[in-house]
């Protein structure tokens, strides 16, 4: 009689969905929910930086834009459609520019490796492209959101210019766009996204829409200082100790690859997504009663389009009531996000 109770309980249990494998997702502070479309050229710090939005507990993925940047446009979206289908991010996938709005197109195969993932090698992906290019995908989705979708850039911005040059309206349409570019001073290297398209990210700056503009300086004072060290003391990159500490986790293999980059502990597109996640960046926040200030609010912002040297360098004017607010501050932990992301996919 117990046996054919067990049974019941099981069968029970099954029926109703409970023995379901709950999709785990990463903590936030938001209450509504963002619908996003991410505009990718995706190197390394793109394949972790979707693989976050993926968990994410507030951020609706909408679609993925791909636009060409540290590799091309063809690689860039065979690394795309490969790290979504492994990461099971069911969204439509999308081709945009093959290259910048002007002159020729620059990548960085030192940083990302010559394929753009670094040593990563993903099985060869079910997914396939959507039928519509990325400024339509961009177009569909703002109509679908109704004013609510924001664009979450981590490539050059030439696909976002694209679509707000194609359908003038958008910019009415559209939330925000968070971009990743743009570097904290002149004695800082020109940032790479913005150097690639500058007349793009001047495109969009200059369209008037709502803009915030996640520098580059912002990974430094996490990924810098939380480097690890391996179970047999070898001195190493963040996703390679989390590599060692999770072995059969499915980000096992992006960490792996992704660890043996420059950037492996350098993840530069990976904090525009953990900002919207949490919402971190608000001025004057208390860490242990010294004020921080992490953000300035409505700069003016200009890149330089010339030919010169400075191509690319952007320059933020505080306090000019402008378009853009800027984030040049993170406090997040990089080793205790990346752990906590891990955890999700186990």
């Amino acid at each position: 009689m117990k046996r054919v109770f067990a049974v019941f309980v099981c069968a029970a249990v099954l029926f109703c969905g409970c023995g379901k494998k709950v999709d785990k997702k990463m903590q936030t502070t938001r209450e509504e929910v963002i619908p996003v479309i991410i505009d990718v050229d995706t190197g390394t710090d793109d394949a972790i930086a979707l693989a976050f939005a993926r968990k994410s507990a507030v951020l609706e993925v909408r679609g993925v834009t791909v636009v060409q940047g540290c590799v091309g446009l063809e690689q860039a979206g065979a690394n795309t459609l490969a790290v979504c289908d492994h990461i099971g991010l069911q969204a439509p996938v999308a081709l945009g520019a093959q290259r910048p709005l002007v002159g020729e197109p620059i990548t960085d195969p030192v940083n990302h490796g010559e394929s753009g993932l670094g040593s990563v090698e993903l099985p060869q992906p079910k997914m396939e492209f959507s039928e519509l290019s990325a400024s339509e995908l961009i177009w569909q989705e703002a109509q679908a959101c109704e004013g609510k979708l924001q664009i979450v850039a981590l490539g050059p911005l030439t696909n976002v210019a694209r679509a707000l040059q194609e359908h003038p309206e958008l910019k009415e349409m559209i939330a925000r766009v968070v971009a990743a570019c743009g570097e904290g001073g002149e004695n800082h290297p020109i940032e790479f996204n913005a150097k690639n398209d500058p007349e793009a990210l001047q495109y969009v700056i200059d369209s008037g829409v709502r803009l915030t503009i996640y520098d580059q300086q912002t990974t430094e004072a996490s990924w810098g200082f939380d480097m690890g060290t391996t179970k047999d003391g070898r001195y190493t990159s963040t996703l390679n100790v989390l590599a060692e500490k999770y072995p059969d986790n499915t980000m096992t293999p992006l960490f792996k690859g992704v660890g043996k980059s420059w950037l492996g502990n350098y993840l530069y597109s990976v904090y525009p997504i953990i900002w919207l996640n949490v919402n971190e960046a608000h001025n004057d926040l208390d860490y242990q009663n010294n004020w921080v200030r992490l953000c300035y609010d409505w700069c003016r912002v200009t890149c330089d389009t010339s030919t010169g040297p400075n191509r690319g360098r952007t320059t933020f004017t505080i306090g000019e009531g402008g378009p853009v607010q800027w984030v040049f501050f993170s406090s997040t932990s990089a080793f205790l996000e990346v752990d906590t992301l891990a955890q999700c996919y186990q």
